[in-house]
């Protein structure tokens, strides 16, 4: 996850699938990043962030990402 406040955007947290490692259904990549970023900083924080996948995020996912306000200025 890519942050955007300053002249050059910088990553912030990066993450892999758990699924198999540690036996978590919904370790997809992306609800295990949602989750801790919503941990560790505030939606307006998160408003400014930009999630780059290598795939289409799945449903669940894609409503993680959604409800979390990540790059949500980027979706008007």
């Amino acid at each position: 996850m890519l942050h955007h406040c300053r002249a050059k955007p910088y990553i912030i947290l990066e993450q892999g699938n758990i699924e198999v490692t540690e036996h978590v259904c919904t370790g997809h990549a992306e609800t295990t990043l949602v989750q801790q970023a919503s941990r560790i900083y505030e939606k307006d924080f998160l408003i400014t962030c930009t999630l780059y996948t290598t795939v289409v995020p799945c449903v669940v996912c894609s409503g993680a990402i959604y409800w979390a306000n990540i790059g949500f200025w980027n979706k008007h």
